[in-house]
């Protein structure tokens, strides 16, 4: 049964569990950056043992054991306190707290696996910004978080002068995307991406202009975020011409269906293409009317779905091209999933914008 999250009044209500993140119920939530102490849990690691009152190591009447020549029963009856730890293993728990009341194991990780806490994380990333005359108390953050917490990704807006302006009005808000697990799954992250406001809809192109990431070993140097930011934030006026001439860009419809029937399919599958096809032209997402087809993608026989928010039929532009996919990326309910495709909307529409 998934975790009951019980959050207060400070966050914006848009928690739904509706995602899924290896396997695990996701939440996301909105709140402003001064927030995150108080809403994200703090984990702790404890030896791997089925014996809490054992300690890591070996018990004297059980002695060091070399392969098969292990066997307790040799020295005297075998007891549940000569039980000793995994010297190799070590258990991340989730700390109680307000919104969990008792301890959970989340994870089992090696012994010297660095733990590196939600919140040292995100402190990593409010020093960088102060630092460059950022002040992040009262940003907005959408903070995503697996069933028990080990998993965050948090997505913190900048102020409106780092915004990309669209030709007709819309715009563009730079975002600096974070994220950490206490469990080993995901490696300490930060990036840049682009969040396009339109009714809420979540188009989101992710790039790599800030990119800091580093395995979860003793070594790992948060303050490098201070560094990796300022990089990408010289970045950014890069991307804003990049995104320029996208929307200058004109493509004819056949180079369309074919970057989409070589390239979109090739990395996203035959759906994905076919739904981008049918939204370029049309403005509303669509299914297969039929499981069998062997045409060419731009003829397959669709059934219409729901209007796409911010679509602008027919899209003639490498602009208009990449929201659709972008919009593609964000409908992925697995979590791990979309950050990946996210990360790969950019490099997709390259070879389109080249064309």
């Amino acid at each position: 049964m998934p975790a009951q999250f019980s959050l207060p009044d400070i966050v914006r209500p848009s928690l739904a569990l509706r995602d899924s993140w290896d396997g695990e119920s996701a939440a996301t939530f909105g709140c402003r950056f001064h927030d995150l102490h108080e809403l994200l849990p703090t984990f702790s690691r404890q030896p791997f043992t089925v014996n809490p009152a054992v300690g890591r190591g070996f018990s004297p009447a059980v002695g060091p054991y070399v392969g098969r020549d292990f066997s307790p029963a040799v020295a005297r009856p075998f007891r549940a306190a000569d039980i000793p730890a995994n010297p190799h293993l070590d258990v991340i728990v989730r700390n109680p707290d307000d919104f969990l009341p008792v301890p959970v194991p989340v994870a089992t990780v090696s012994t010297r696996y660095a733990l590196v806490q939600h919140r040292d994380a995100m402190d990593a990333v409010a020093h960088a910004l102060a630092r460059r005359k950022i002040p992040p108390d009262d940003l907005p953050v959408d903070v995503t978080t697996s069933e028990f917490g080990s998993r965050l990704a948090c997505s913190v807006r900048l102020p409106d002068t780092f915004d990309f302006a669209e030709t007709d009005g819309t715009r563009m808000a730079l975002t600096i995307e974070c994220f950490n697990s206490v469990d080993g799954s995901t490696a300490f992250r930060v990036l840049a991406g682009w969040f396009r406001f339109i009714c809420s809809n979540g188009l989101i192109i992710g790039n790599t202009k800030l990119d800091f990431r580093r395995a979860h070993r003793p070594s790992l140097e948060l303050g490098r975020v201070e560094w990796a930011l300022e990089r990408g934030l010289r970045a950014a006026d890069l991307e804003r011409k990049r995104f320029e001439r996208w929307q200058e860009r004109e493509v004819p419809w056949p180079q369309v269906t074919q970057w989409a029937d070589r390239m979109v399919a090739k990395e996203w599958g035959v759906l994905a293409a076919a739904r981008l096809l049918h939204i370029a032209r049309t403005g509303h997402d669509a299914r297969f009317a039929t499981a069998r087809w062997r045409g060419p993608l731009s003829q397959r026989p669709m059934v219409p779905g729901a209007s796409v928010p911010g679509s602008a039929p027919p899209a003639n532009t490498v602009y208009k091209v990449s929201q659709i996919l972008a919009w593609l990326a964000g409908q992925t309910r697995e979590v791990a999933a979309r950050i990946e495709r996210r990360s790969q909307v950019v490099p997709l529409v390259r070879p389109l914008a080249r064309a």
